[in-house]
């Protein structure tokens, strides 16, 4: 019998028995929409994160307090100190390879105010230079930037994000000159952030920007200052980065035998460590999705065998009619196959639907994942092969004589 008569019996007896095989393309579907779902969604937020951190350049990093805690010579346990606005300051000004800006965030859950109208209580309040922007490839998307006339005379002036200016005023251009208040202070508005998308947990459309000397006036002044650098080339950072940790040691006044007290965060370290962390998560969500096909495969290959006890008669008729034990063996790990590629095409359709989800969360791109598409085909493939052999081989060995006098 040919490959294409098996193909023909196996369609018929999977018609024939359509609850069985609604059945058993659900508990395969499961399994793989379950495996799919997850790798689309960590692909999707993959990608998010690599699209994030590429717009902040190859030759950008920022020089940061280290919050750790140092030992001192009297073994007394102490904080590295923070870095002053003036030490900022300070490295700014002898700083000649790039651009720099200094920043401070007073708070990640502020609250502002118009009117009778108030924002939710997780908009960031941070403190920037004139820099900020450039540095961080943030767009003015309406007024201007915060300049460094605002910072001299302390000016009481905001640029906020496009969710600050939703959840406020009717429209974008109805927020520019419209004065908002935080903690009682009151804000000028001069400039709308161009939308970035919610791709970080920091996302700039819900933050406000305010002068860092006028943050510097009204906030307790313990903030640690962040100063991010973008060198002239990505071919001169090691260079930018080595003379910034030489500008700021001796800022610090640090001996030779000191430890930098201080960190160097270069935008592609952060991109690593979220990216490290993702493999992990995805190798023990595939772990989870495989065993969860193990589950899948253990009930086919029953499904299997009940079908192999309740068509004996018919496997008896067919072998007494001359097909062959290869015969009876084929149909049934082809219609095993089928049945779990029929479950792994839906699988795989409504894993990629929900993955996705992530993406609209993130507003990041649909995700259509062909290395996973492939590979949920194969293992939907492996899954029957496995799950029909034993049956199969079950029902190929069935004596004719004894199969035809089976009730």
């Amino acid at each position: 019998m040919s490959i294409i008569e098996n193909f023909l019996m196996a369609f018929k007896s999977i018609k024939e028995n359509i609850i069985r095989t609604i059945i058993t393309i659900l508990i395969i579907t499961i399994g793989i929409s379950s495996l799919v779902g997850i790798l689309t969604a960590i692909d999707s937020i993959n990608y998010s994160l690599n699209d994030n951190f590429s717009s902040l350049g190859a030759n950008t990093f920022s020089i940061r307090n280290n919050g750790s805690k140092v030992k001192s010579r009297k073994n007394r346990i102490k904080k590295n100190p923070i870095i002053s606005y003036k030490q900022g300051v300070l490295f700014k000004n002898k700083f000649d390879l790039g651009k720099v800006s200094l920043s401070s965030k007073a708070t990640g859950a502020g609250t502002i105010k118009y009117n009778n109208l108030k924002t939710n209580p997780n908009i960031e309040i941070i403190g920037i230079d004139e820099n900020y922007f450039l540095v961080n490839d943030y767009e003015i998307y309406l007024g201007r930037n915060i300049n460094i006339h605002d910072l001299n005379l302390n000016s009481n002036v905001t640029v906020i994000g496009i969710e600050v200016a939703k959840q406020l005023f009717d429209s974008y251009e109805s927020a520019i000159g419209k004065f908002v208040s935080i903690n009682n202070k009151k804000l000028y508005i001069i400039g709308l952030i161009k939308e970035k998308g919610k791709s970080t947990r920091t996302s700039p459309d819900r933050s406000c920007f305010i002068p860092l000397t006028y943050l510097r006036n009204n906030v307790p002044s313990n903030l640690s200052i962040k100063i991010n650098i973008i060198a002239e080339s990505s071919n001169f950072l090691k260079k930018t980065i080595d003379k910034s940790i030489g500008i700021m040691r001796s800022i610090r006044k640090l001996k030779p035998k000191d430890n930098n007290n201080f960190s160097i965060i270069k935008s592609d370290n952060l991109l690593n460590i979220l990216n490290e962390n993702l493999k992990y998560v995805k190798t023990a969500s595939t772990i989870i999705g495989i065993i969860t096909l193990i589950g899948a495969a253990i009930a086919l290959m029953n499904i299997m065998l009940v079908s192999v006890t309740e068509r004996t008669k018919e496997i008896g008729t067919r072998k007494a009619l001359g097909a062959t034990s290869k015969d009876i063996l084929n149909q049934f790990l082809i219609e095993a196959i089928l049945i779990c590629q029929i479950g792994g095409i839906f699988g795989i359709i409504i894993g990629i639907l929900i993955g996705n989800i992530t993406s609209i969360l993130l507003e990041s791109t649909f995700i259509i994942p062909w290395v996973w598409i492939i590979f949920g085909l194969i293992i939907c493939y492996v899954v029957g092969l496995i799950s029909g052999i034993y049956p199969a081989i079950k029902a190929s060995k069935l004596n004719p004589i004894d199969a035809l006098r089976y009730d």
